[in-house]
């Protein structure tokens, strides 16, 4: 196929397998596309050759293709020339990208992505090869916002970021990659934005990376704040004389500012074996970062944007799954338990009812298949009766034809009628989950961006499921517009779901970096501006026993408070039933010493102040 706008298109196809192989494709906007399928069967994706030749060009898209069985894209090579993204995996599951070749072979400085992984989760790319001609503000890999993800055994060079990580990715898996030339090899975060424009990864042991190459920036960098260089550093053993290539260049400097740490320990080595093959890799439960989540240890507040809210609803959604919940420890099990009224529960079992409502079309569709396919074979079966009908000249052979005839017939009616209640069955119990789903979605308090987004989104996308004509009106689609277009580090994992939605419309590429830098500049000066607005009065201070906590402004009001130790651990919450400007706070029964009190307000503000316990 050559010169064609998309080369290979599927959409919504619950329960069925997929097998694209030994396909030649020129495409100016889509190579090899799946598209809101659905709860899939399988889907393998091998042996294409795909060049393309737009701007906005993706090679392979997994877009919001669910399913727990087997997604794999494997043996692909792919040129990207002006295009922008080689294979992309977004707000979908469990995907295996393996033994790809990508090639950024512009001669131009085109800021593309050899791999890129956006929102989701369970991605695992192993062993793929990405290659750029020039380093221009591109990336080999780029994961963000995607839990229980690995990168295995990858080699990338000459991009300006090799590898980089943004968001909250906990529970990644990052081990035997090759890092050749390169501004930075491994990048966590974005720069210059801060602590928001971090990334929470999970600690990396003894994993094997190798930085083989020279790099004009940073061999690793990390942009996060204090939680996450804690929570998401890299443990090797520096002292291996026989593989200095397994320490970064700028492992000193690393070390020193808590992104690195020496341990002495044995990297993993992981070979890449020539034949292809993929297996279930589950999410080790409990990791570090879960515990810091659960416990609230993060150390930037309200400044996180979305990040803290998604790294709950990805440990929500992990213990949700957990078999023995009553074996849990206490701090796994207290967190779900209070985040159940929250909007971080409250959008998960959102999410949980339309898995179900997946499974229902998926489960259903199979037995319709099955009924299809007994019906076709009762049509075959009556035209070849039919034909020697029409060719038999014996009375009585005549009469034992239409005793047959009239047999297959009358079951082939019946099969008509169990296929007609099986498809009244399955709207009936598809309607009814998804209007579950769209009365709890509209229930949901919400108080951030993020929250908002999510609601809109989820709005916007249960509505289509549900009239099942896939048409947006102008105002829906200027809502899915403006959040697709938000850095997704401020407006949550919606921003995703919007870009999934738009894609089904138009094709747009969105340039994050870009994005966010702009867009956190704008939200940091504002920050400080608002926060500068609200005077609190705390007296007396120090406080022995009771401390009166005052708000000066017309508007907004206190609805929430937080009494944290020195170490950032919750010690006391209190949720009021009315929010106010005044109130009273009992702290005779804590010990002694500094107190850090976040302070919420109606509006969303968290002002933070400090107080003496003696």
């Amino acid at each position: 196929m050559y010169n064609v706008l998309t080369g290979i298109q599927f959409d919504y196809s619950p329960g069925r397998s997929f097998k694209v192989f030994h396909n030649d494709i020129e495409a100016e906007n889509l190579g090899i596309n799946f598209c809101w399928t659905g709860e899939v069967n399988t889907v393998s994706v091998t042996e294409n050759d795909i060049t393309l030749l737009g701007s906005n060009a993706i090679g392979i898209e997994i877009n919001h293709t669910n399913g727990t069985s087997l997604k794999l894209i494997t043996d692909n090579d792919i040129y990207l020339g002006p295009g922008k993204i080689g294979i992309e995996h977004l707000a979908s599951k469990g995907t295996t990208i393996a033994y790809n070749s990508v090639f950024s072979n512009s001669t131009n400085a085109i800021e593309n992505v050899g791999i890129g992984i956006y929102g989701g989760s369970d991605a695992y790319a192993l062993c793929n090869y990405l290659s750029s001609s020039m380093v221009c503000a591109n990336k080999g890999l780029l994961v963000s916002q995607s839990a229980n993800n690995l990168c295995l055994g990858n080699a990338a060079d000459d991009w300006f970021y090799n590898y980089q990580y943004v968001g909250t990715n906990s529970g990644t898996l990052f081990g035997s990659n090759v890092m050749d030339n390169a501004n930075h090899g491994l990048c966590l975060g974005i720069p210059n934005i801060g602590p928001l424009g971090g990334a929470l990864i999970g600690v990396q042991e003894h994993t094997g990376n190798k930085w083989t190459g020279s790099f004009s920036g940073k061999a690793a960098k990390h942009y996060g704040g204090a939680g996450d260089r804690v929570e998401s550093k890299f443990i090797i053993n520096a002292l291996d004389q026989q593989h200095p290539e397994y320490k970064p260049s700028n492992f000193l400097e690393l070390t020193s500012d808590g992104w690195f740490e020496n341990q002495s320990g044995t990297g993993l080595n992981l070979i890449c074996p020539n034949g292809v093959g993929s297996s279930d890799h589950p999410r080790i439960f409990p990791r570090s970062e879960d515990y810091l989540i659960a416990s609230n240890g993060f150390d930037y507040g309200n400044d996180a944007g979305s990040r803290i809210w998604t790294s709950q609803r990805q440990l929500y959604r992990e213990i949700a799954k957990q078999e023995e919940f009553s074996n849990l420890p206490m701090v796994y099990q207290n967190f779900y338990n209070n985040q159940n009224e929250t909007s971080v529960g409250q959008f998960e079992y959102v999410e949980r009812i339309i898995d179900s409502a997946s499974l229902i079309t998926s489960s259903m569709q199979l037995e319709l298949d099955s009924i299809n396919a007994v019906s076709d074979s009762f049509s075959i079966e009556l035209f070849e009766l039919l034909d020697s009908l029409m060719i038999e000249t014996d009375s009585m052979a005549k009469l034992q034809l239409q005793a047959e005839i009239f047999a297959i017939q009358t079951e082939f009616d019946t099969l008509s009628i169990s296929k007609n209640y099986l498809q009244l069955q399955l709207q009936n119990a598809f309607f009814t989950t998804i209007n579950q789903a769209i009365q709890l979605n509209a229930g949901i308090e919400t108080d951030t961006v993020f929250e908002e987004n999510q609601q809109l989104v989820n709005e916007i996308y249960l509505n289509m499921l549900l009239s099942d004509d896939w048409v947006l009106d102008s105002a829906d689609q200027q809502i899915v517009s403006d959040i697709a277009s938000q850095c997704v580090l401020l407006g949550g994992d919606a921003v995703y779901r919007a870009r999934a939605i738009l894609n089904l419309f138009t094709q747009f590429v969105f340039n994050d970096d870009s994005i966010c830098a702009q867009a956190l500049q704008q939200y940091g000066s504002g920050k400080i501006q608002e926060m500068n607005e609200f005077q609190v009065f705390i007296q007396p201070n120090p406080v022995s026993e009771c401390v009166t906590i005052k708000l000066f402004s017309e508007v907004e009001k206190v609805k929430k408070l937080f009494v944290r130790d020195i170490s950032g651990k919750p010690i006391r919450t209190i949720y009021l039933d009315e929010a106010q400007n005044l109130l009273e706070l009992n702290i005779k029964d804590l010990i002694p010493g500094i107190l850090f009190l976040e302070i919420e307000l109606t509006n969303g503000i968290i002002l933070n102040r400090k107080i003496l316990k003696i």
